[in-house]
């Protein structure tokens, strides 16, 4: 599982059983992403921590068999200006990876992923900060590129993350679950 948490004010330590990979910290926003190996009894909600008074949302996304024993590839950027936030290259450890970027904002409430992206959530707390998600398959080992992200108004500060992730989609092609459930895999506070 992947999860972005972000907040205008501050965010606690990470929760107990998953792993930061990368996180930022600009003028008025914070914003983490981390990871857990998901085991065969996992609850139903996770608890996350923020300083009180913060306004903030998580996206949670589950991966079928790719994750494990491996770290993902990933960086960040605060890059972008105006209405766009730009998320970071990296270059994948193969040329089927699949490939996951994750934005947060604040002072928007929704964006829209660029074209050939799938968006999997737009989260708004209020009209404090935003984040959403949006991923692809890749088909080159080479480097990803830089993606812009469009928020629906001009943002006061941006963080963009990359990741991706190597494995072998199941027998259907799936590579990513997402619950049908809006609470499961994506919430605000």
């Amino acid at each position: 599982m992947l999860m972005l948490q972000f907040a205008d004010v501050g965010i606690g330590t990470i929760t107990s059983g998953w792993t930061q990979l990368q996180a930022l910290t600009t003028a008025d926003l914070r914003s983490r992403v981390g990871m857990k190996v998901a085991g065969g009894s996992e609850g139903a909600n996770y608890a996350l921590t923020q300083t009180s008074g913060s306004d903030g949302g998580a996206i949670i996304l589950a991966l079928s068999d790719i994750l494990a024993g491996q770290t993902p590839v990933s960086d960040t950027s605060t890059a972008g200006s105006g209405a766009t936030i730009t998320t970071p290259s990296v270059t994948p450890l193969g040329g089927d990876d699949f490939e996951i970027r994750f934005v947060a904002a604040l002072a928007v409430t929704s964006f829209t992923a660029p074209g050939g992206w799938t968006e999997r959530a737009d989260v708004a707390s209020g009209s404090a900060c935003a984040g959403t998600c949006a991923t692809r398959v890749l088909s080159s080992s080479g480097a990803t590129g830089t993606a812009n992200f469009t928020a629906n108004t001009t943002a006061i500060d941006r963080h963009g993350y990359t990741i991706t992730v190597s494995g072998k989609p199941d027998a259907s092609g799936r590579r990513l679950l997402v619950a049908s459930s809006v609470a499961v895999h994506r919430g605000t506070w």
